[in-house]
């Protein structure tokens, strides 16, 4: 549900709205501090009107933060 919350919220440059589709898990990872001692990363394929070629983003669902944009995003 976080990552699909944190999606709708994130929008390209100029404000435009994103169109995304969640590829799978992957790229494992430690982590001590979590109930597994670990977890996977979430892939999602996004696309904006303008990007020429869709971006690829991982996102983390175990571990909750404040929520940033990565570069050439924004978040409204």
């Amino acid at each position: 549900r976080g990552e699909h919350e944190y999606l709708q919220w994130l929008r390209g440059p100029e404000g435009q709205r994103l169109r995304y589709q969640r590829l799978g898990s992957c790229c494992g990872f430690v982590d001590p501090s979590l109930p597994f001692g670990g977890g996977l990363l979430d892939m999602y394929e996004v696309t904006y009107d303008g990007l020429q070629k869709p971006a690829k983003l991982y996102l983390d669902m175990y571990r909750r933060e404040a929520p940033r944009a990565p570069a050439g995003f924004r978040l409204d």
